[in-house]
């Protein structure tokens, strides 16, 4: 505790509800090792579009590649298997955006 602090003070705690509860450790299916495992220097064109749309995002590649895998899981978590869909679909992907790294063209 800090000395500047009074120890009998009372303390307020504010609880945390997640937003999606997750009752069960979760499985480290094929999609979540895809999305944690993305590295930085491959989400450049994903973090520029989330921009576009109004999300607060850094300049150093490891600001987009926070911000991407948050929204990338953020997907995952209420969509399951076909969090790629509904992300391509938030993100209305053209012919212009070349796809999540590793997706086929």
């Amino acid at each position: 505790m800090h000395s500047n602090q009074d120890s009998n003070a009372p303390r307020t705690f504010h609880s945390f509800e997640p937003v999606t509860p997750v009752s069960a450790p979760l499985e480290l299916t094929a999609d979540l090792s895809y999305i944690l495992g993305i590295p930085h220097t491959k989400l450049a064109d994903t973090a520029q579009l989330l921009r576009q749309q109004g999300h607060c995002i850094g300049d150093r590649s490891e600001d987009e590649q926070a911000a991407v895998i948050h929204w990338m899981l953020g997907h995952y978590l209420r969509r399951g298997i076909h969090w790629r869909l509904f992300a391509y679909a938030e993100l209305d992907a053209n012919d212009d955006f070349p796809g999540f790294p590793g997706d086929e063209s």
